[in-house]
């Protein structure tokens, strides 16, 4: 749009050549776009009766009434139905000849959580191909109200009639790019899954109670199929499950059933690009060397003999009288721990149960289909399933006195057998773990005869996935700031372009608005030249005072052990657990609380308040409210403490009343880390809340968040903005 005291027909539709309407109004207003608004209603000619600014023979329509006219030089927008070429990919800066078509799917609906989390970008030159190279890797990706991309591996459902994404794209006129939470999506040929080596891929199979692959399971935020294929050597298939789960086995349950491939899209929680299963869906894979074994139960096992399947009940156990779990458990070590018994049942891998009278039902043969830990050509039943034999002897004398040990693979799989732990599991392993259970700290044999004496203790050995923080020193670095790097010459450094001054980039890259530790503020000069073009003083010496001085963050790859009872949490290993969020008061539930608040213009503009804003999550969020200049900007500002080495994911969740007011955002520590969230500006539909996140590794342990904000907007023209949620939270 634009007001021009010199409007004609013909100059608005110059300006408008872009866009297939335009129409004049109130005699010196010109207004551009794609589709007619649907409920505006006809009124007569008559009522647009204002001469044009530019030329009284001509009407450019009346107050709040609008003449619209078609622009017969402008082609209709279209949505491709057929593939962009690579050619496309290459205008907008990509010359590999390898890059891949993508194809339309449809119009579909949005959500507020997005159907497409990954990637998310808005401009002002948005095209298919410029998001389809944004999204190069994933198996989707959508357009929205015009500039905007998202990303992602599962294909939207909810489909809609074309004709609801209407909007041109911001960068293409010709081309349709969704409209207000509605997205034009298109398939990206994702790449065939990469076997880890010595691996090859079987397929995507649907997982429920009875498990595809119901050996050993392991859990953890950095889940991939190279890790699952690491922790499940030794079986013949291993699978990835829900983003984060990893299961093993010998081979395939008798009931698993392989499913379309489209079923499979949930991202990798190791790796946004690898796909891991869904939710009850379970992407395989098999070692190329695995020989598949004949698992047979055998009708008798020393002095018992196989009776069938059989229910169990966490709350009420089947065989009350003993038991016991083991890493290596099998038929034989069961029969032996509960010989003098009647019965005695194998249970959810690891469990062994024992008694001289037993409850439940029967059930069917397929429900047992676990392999034994300890031996994978034999069952040991299922989640809330028995493999049962009753014993021969006639009398059966059960023995007073034992010790018994066990080995546990996994802290999923101590307890039996509850339900097991699935695609909904409420905690995760982000480590392997091994735990030890025994009735003293000294692990022993299993007896030959044993009693009910219950283990007492567990000993767990955690083993990380990467180096750890150990929590020295307090305040570290697990590096020189990058900062830094360019005080590492003999050259004459000088003051740059508009003040720039490398030493004390490197300075601000340690503590940004706070106090250096007193060895490194000595490494500094107490006084710098402010001249454009001025020399500073020589900085390889400054470098190497650095590196003397900086305390460097200590880490270890050690396995930590530590044993505590039985039903009690394991002791602290000092760092901050996964889920741990480090932003505080980040909803604005206490006001302004743990924030600096710096509105960057002096008369008052931007003005700060609270208010009842996202109901989802609270009270409150932050409002920046009577943004009606050309510029406007803000900071918020907090001290943040991190672990070093970790992986955290920042976020938050945005919200403008104006779209025609160009806002945006930059998401930084300052000088300690690069943007972790796009800083460029983020126009978003008029209205609504917008989520979005990115990734990042900590380097240090202390920094001041600066959130910051800025806003082009039009003299005149109001906009608010708000805020909420702001979180970092540590995923890995």
């Amino acid at each position: 749009m634009k007001g021009d005291d010199g409007l004609t027909v013909a100059s608005c539709l110059a300006f408008c050549s872009e866009y297939p309407l335009f129409g004049v109004e109130y005699g010196r207003e010109c207004y551009c776009g794609t589709t007619r608004l649907a409920s505006s209603q006809l009124v007569s000619d008559q009522d647009c009766s204002f001469s044009c600014a530019g030329d009284n023979a001509e009407t450019c329509g009346a107050g709040n009434r609008i003449e619209i006219y078609t622009n017969d030089a402008f082609g209709t927008p279209s949505t491709p139905a057929g593939d962009e070429s690579d050619e496309d990919c290459d205008e907008e800066g990509d010359d590999d000849d390898d890059d891949e078509a993508f194809t339309y799917s449809g119009c579909f609906q949005d959500t507020a959580e997005r159907i497409l989390p990954k990637r998310i970008i808005a401009t002002n030159d948005m095209t298919p191909a410029k998001c389809a190279a944004n999204c190069d890797g994933y198996g989707y990706f959508g357009l929205q109200y015009s500039s905007e991309c998202y990303c992602g591996n599962a294909k939207p459902k909810v489909s809609l009639p074309e004709a609801e994404c209407n909007m041109a794209c911001s960068g293409d006129k010709t081309i349709y790019c969704g409209s207000g939470m509605k997205l034009s999506v298109y398939t990206l040929p994702k790449p065939a899954a990469i076997p880890p080596t010595n691996t090859e891929y079987k397929g995507c199979y649907a997982d429920h109670d009875t498990r595809v692959l119901p050996g050993k399971t392991v859990l953890s935020d950095g889940m991939t199929p190279d890790v699952c294929a690491i922790a499940c050597a030794g079986y013949n298939y291993f699978g990835v499950e829900y983003g984060k789960e990893c299961y093993c086995g010998a081979q395939l349950s008798t009931a698993s059933e392989k499913v379309s491939e489209e079923e499979c899209t949930m991202s990798c929680g190791g790796d946004d690009l690898q796909i891991c299963g869904d939710k009850s869906r379970l992407n395989v894979y098999r070692y190329t060397d695995a020989v598949d074994p004949t698992i047979v139960e055998p009708a008798v096992v020393g002095d018992f003999a196989y009776k069938s399947c059989w229910t169990d009940n966490v709350a009420d156990r089947s065989l009350k009288a003993a038991s016991y779990a083991s890493d290596d458990m099998s038929l034989e070590n069961c029969a032996a721990f509960c010989s003098g018994y009647k019965y005695f049942g194998v249970e959810f891998a690891t469990e062994c149960y024992c008694g001289n009278e037993v409850i439940g039902q029967e059930a069917a043969e397929v429900d047992c289909s676990m392999e034994c830990k300890g031996n994978s050509n034999q069952w040991c039943g299922s989640g809330v399933r028995l493999n049962l034999y009753e014993s021969t002897v006639a009398a059966p004398v059960v023995s007073s006195s034992a010790v018994v040990s066990a080995v546990v693979s996994s802290a999923a799989v101590v307890s039996s057998s509850a339900a097991p732990a699935s695609s909904v599991a409420s905690s995760s392993v982000s480590s392997f773990v091994t735990s030890t259970i025994s009735a003293s700290s000294t692990p022993v044999s299993v007896a030959a005869s044993t009693s009910s004496a219950a283990p007492t203790e567990t000993t767990v050995v955690t083993c990380p996935t990467r180096p750890v923080w150990l929590g020295t020193p307090t305040e570290c670095w697990s590096a020189l700031p990058s900062a830094c790097n360019a005080l590492n010459t003999d050259a004459t450094l000088t003051i740059a372009v508009y003040g720039g001054n490398a030493i004390l980039s490197c300075r601000n890259a340690f503590a940004p608005g706070l106090d250096l530790l007193p060895a490194i503020a000595a490494c500094f000069p107490t006084s710098y030249p402010t001249q454009w073009g001025a020399a500073l003083p020589p900085a390889k010496p400054i470098y190497d005072c650095l590196m003397s001085s900086t305390p460097l963050c200590d880490f270890s790859s050690a396995c930590v052990t530590s044993t505590y009872p039985i039903g009690a949490a394991p002791t602290s290993t000092g760092t901050t657990a996964v889920g741990t969020n480090v932003i505080q008061n980040g909803g604005w539930e206490s006001g302004t609380d743990g924030w600096t608040l710096k509105d960057n213009f002096s008369n008052g503009i931007g003005i700060v308040k609270v208010s009842n804003v996202r109901s989802k999550s609270g009270a409150n969020s932050l409002r920046i409210t009577d943004i009606e200049r050309n510029s406007a900007s803000w900071d918020l500002l907090q001290t943040i403490h991190t672990e070093p080495g970790a992986t955290y994911r920042a976020s938050l969740w945005w919200y403008q009343t104006n779209p025609a007011v160009s806002c945006g955002f930059g998401f930084t520590w300052n000088y300690a880390y690069p943007k972790i969230l796009e800083g460029a500006a983020y126009s978003k539909a008029a209205n609504q809340w917008v989520y979005i996140s990115s990734t990042f590794v900590a380097t240090k342990t202390t920094a001041v968040l600066d959130v910051s904000f800025n806003c082009n907007a039009i003299y005149g023209v109001s906009q608010d903005i708000s805020i909420d949620d702001l979180e970092i939270v540590k995923i890995a």
